[in-house]
């Protein structure tokens, strides 16, 4: 890819990406920002070659702090409708790539930060990452996902005590709710990131889209809709050249020389 980003460092692997948000001192979410968000992801949607991509934050101190609180004072309702559904619509892109998306959040993760923590498949956090959708206190609401994701991922107890009270929790009450998979050092986080999308590497890519796919859609249907959706799915995994590798290394007792067709 040679299309040069201001706000994103990307690093390329064999078969997955790592994307940095990069709008020192805490990656603010700046509309240009937002834009080139759009622009890198509908691109990397694109990418058969990338089957992960993991995304964090430049810098120790934040993931990502949010918006632009600056602009707030002179919003008006057709200036915050407007707002947010552009921040709706960049994060739609985001949710929607094939790729398993995991968040590394290092730090400061509030607001539409939370919000697009949540978008994501997995949420690792380093032991000093901060949560929080402060909303609330500033007379709005989470209006990027954070009053329909959280509910959905922790429950509607826990999402209404974070967003009613616009508090702040640590990592490890992250860990105890379900808001992040995994909690690890700060030294640990990228590392550990690493490690995890090269195990998914090991695997069929079609099968890890698919699997993806029937995830983000079954949530939202009823759950014979969803068992349909899964045999739906094995009737193309199974005309898929990986499916007779697959089968094939298991009973060759090898492994598995995946092409992602």
């Amino acid at each position: 890819m040679s299309q040069e980003y201001r706000y994103f460092q990307i690093a390329w692997m064999e078969g997955w990406a790592e994307v940095t948000i990069s709008n020192p001192p805490v990656n603010v979410l700046r509309r240009d920002l937002l834009d080139e968000m759009k622009l890198l992801f509908v691109s990397l949607g694109k990418r058969d070659d990338i089957h992960v991509i993991i995304l964090t934050g430049s810098g120790g101190k934040a993931f990502v702090a949010g918006a632009d609180i600056s602009d707030f004072p002179y919003l008006d309702p057709k200036k915050g409708r407007e707002s947010v559904a552009h921040l709706q619509d960049v994060f739609a892109h985001v949710a929607g790539v094939p790729q398993i998306l995991i968040a590394a959040v290092n730090g400061l993760a509030l607001g539409g930060g939370t919000e697009l923590a949540l978008l994501c498949d997995l949420r690792l956090a380093s032991e000093q990452a901060i949560f929080g959708l402060p909303e609330v206190k500033l007379g709005i609401l989470p209006g990027t996902g954070g009053t329909q994701r959280l509910p959905r991922l922790i429950g509607r107890g826990q999402a209404s005590l974070m967003l009613y009270t616009g508090r702040t929790i640590n990592a490890q009450k992250a860990f105890e709710i379900g808001l992040v998979e995994m909690v690890v050092p700060q030294k640990e986080l990228l590392p550990t990131g690493r490690s995890l999308a090269q195990e998914m590497l090991q695997n069929a890519p079609l099968s890890l889209r698919k699997i993806k796919q029937a995830i983000q859609r079954g949530m939202e249907m009823p759950l014979s809709q969803g068992l349909t959706l899964e045999v739906d799915a094995i009737e193309f995994l199974c005309g898929t050249q990986d499916q007779k590798e697959g089968a094939s290394a298991f009973l060759e007792k090898r492994r598995p020389v995946y092409k992602g067709a």
